[in-house]
């Protein structure tokens, strides 16, 4: 009998291509034809994907839960936690620009900060 064949991506680093395909082709189960180039729609989701798991692994998570998400959930999923990526890159950036305007004003105020009381005071007490 001949199944209906699905179409699956697999996306792997090239220096570890051969290796994985040859290990497909020994299961025996499956027919592979090599796309001349990679989707970029792929190419991009596997870059995100990447940077979101380099952001989880910053943040100290490294427990991976087990469970196997189908499409939507996974797309749920890669959705909410790139929203969150970039809620924490917009919130860096008001915190570097405020980090800044508090260094302008206080590379202003210093400026009127006047070290006379203060000597006189020390040679006072010397």
């Amino acid at each position: 009998m001949i199944e209906k064949m699905k179409v699956v991506h697999i996306v792997a680093a090239q220096t570890q291509k051969t290796e994985l395909l040859d290990a497909l082709r020994a299961l025996g189960i499956v027919h592979f034809a090599e796309k001349a180039d990679a989707d970029q729609t792929y190419l991009e989701r596997f870059a995100a994907l990447s940077r979101l798991i380099t952001v989880l692994e910053e943040q100290g998570v490294s427990e991976v839960e087990a469970e196997t998400l189908d499409d939507d959930q996974f797309k749920v999923l890669f959705d909410e936690l790139n929203a969150c990526l970039e809620r924490k890159k917009a919130l860096e950036a008001e915190r570097a620009a405020a980090k800044d305007e508090m260094m302008k004003k206080a590379a202003k105020d210093i400026t009127k900060f006047s070290l006379a009381p203060v000597a006189k005071r020390l040679s006072e007490l010397l």
